[in-house]
């Protein structure tokens, strides 16, 4: 009799705690002989963050892998003979990474995992150099960028072990570059941009359409194109305007997600924004803001995280309003967002100049409308379940 009461308030309980959530701040540490931590992409679990260790001259590099249990794991070299490696795209689940090994005066992509280590990815044919970028979903299909520098030649590559090297796109040219930014979790698709030594253009490559010029969303003009949603169909980057803002492109329209005055007003002689990273729904989004400090004569960095119900917030502001000390910091950065929108990474620079990665778990992300419309209805109904109990128990009818 009373179970449909009890499974009421059940549900009430895990939706008021799914509404809700314990926001950590985690430091990331260093590797031995590593003054600095850069973390580059968080995997889409949010159990895993790579990143770069960095020396203090900021020439010698080696990727990372962490968690918060393991804590901080040198991912190595491609050879014995490498002097760097740095790690930049992981996987859904963290347990392949990928980067680019450096030794020799050359570079070269690799992929890693637990059980083999770093293995030099192919390299693609009429190509010297290779750099490795993201890794999809599955950790079988690796994007990343390869060079000829006898002919001036650059070129996007996807590789999988089944299918082989595709070439996405390439160029020539002694002042022209490509470069792959965000992919699909399948990596079926592609988005970049390339320079031809006079112009930039964005682009979207997939599987199998081929490639797309992109010179505006939803009839706006945009400076780049950061990253993506899984299936590929959301973005976000900086818009080509006067205040050079993030925007939002989802569902066909695209979005400015605007500015925040940052610190004291009166050092700053300008504010921009520009979306670094957005989750799989399009519901939350970090990026940074850059502040020209006229009295410092320099450019502050501020990472922010915006949502759909909050706006666009200062991530540091966020901390403080939990109870962390933040003082010691001169800029923040991110870098990346998980799948689900709740673990964000990026690093901070110290008074000391020192760079410290950083993982926030727990981003207590807004639900859509309907479940708070949904916790509304509960809470009510919750209460005219507790104004019947109580006349019942005074024979008096509901």
């Amino acid at each position: 009799m009373n179970r449909p009461i009890y499974t009421l308030f059940l549900s009430i309980s895990l939706l008021a705690n799914s509404l809700t959530a314990t926001l950590n701040y985690l430091t990331i540490g260093n590797l031995d002989g590593y003054q600095n931590t850069e973390p580059m992409a968080v995997s889409d679990d949010g159990s895993t963050v790579i990143g770069n260790a960095v020396g203090d001259v900021y020439v010698v590099t080696q990727g990372f892998r962490w968690t918060q249990s393991g804590g901080i794991q040198a991912l190595g070299f491609v050879s014995e003979s490498d002097v760097a490696s740095n790690a930049t795209g992981i996987n859904g689940n963290g347990s392949v990474a990928t980067g680019t090994g450096i030794g020799g005066g050359t570079t070269q992509a690799y992929r890693w995992n637990s059980g083999s280590g770093m293995t030099a990815l192919p390299m693609q044919s009429g190509y010297t150099e290779s750099q490795g970028f993201f890794v999809s979903s599955d950790g079988t299909t690796f994007i990343g960028k390869s060079f000829n520098n006898s002919t001036n030649t650059q070129a996007v590559f996807r590789w999988n072990e089944s299918t082989g090297m595709t070439t996405v796109t390439s160029i020539t040219g002694a002042s022209s570059f490509v470069n792959p930014h965000a992919i699909s979790s399948d990596g079926s698709i592609v988005y970049g941009s390339s320079f031809n030594g006079s112009s930039a253009s964005d682009w979207k490559w997939t599987e199998s359409g081929g490639l797309e010029v992109i010179t505006q969303l939803d009839g706006t003009n945009i400076s780049s194109i950061n990253a993506t949603s899984g299936d590929g169909s959301i973005l976000v980057g900086e818009l080509n305007n006067m205040t050079d803002e993030s925007y939002l492109y989802k569902d066909g329209a695209i979005q400015s997600l605007g500015l925040l005055p940052v610190g004291n007003d009166t050092p700053y002689g300008g504010v921009s924004s520009e979306a670094i990273d957005v989750n799989d729904d399009g519901t939350v989004v970090v990026g940074l803001l850059r502040a020209i400090n006229n009295v410092a004569d320099r450019t502050d960095f501020h990472a922010f995280v915006w949502d759909e119900v909050h706006g666009m917030r200062e991530i540091s502001a966020i901390l403080i309003e939990n109870g962390y000390d933040v003082s010691d910091y001169l800029d923040f950065y991110v870098t990346s967002i998980s799948a689900d929108g709740s673990v964000i990474t990026g690093s901070a620079v110290t008074s000391d100049y020192v760079s410290e990665g950083w993982v926030i778990t727990g981003y207590a992300v807004p639900e859509p409308e309907h479940f708070a419309g949904m916790a509304g209805l509960a809470l009510f109904a919750g209460s005219i379940i507790y104004r019947c109990r109580r006349q019942r128990a005074a024979l008096l009818p509901c």
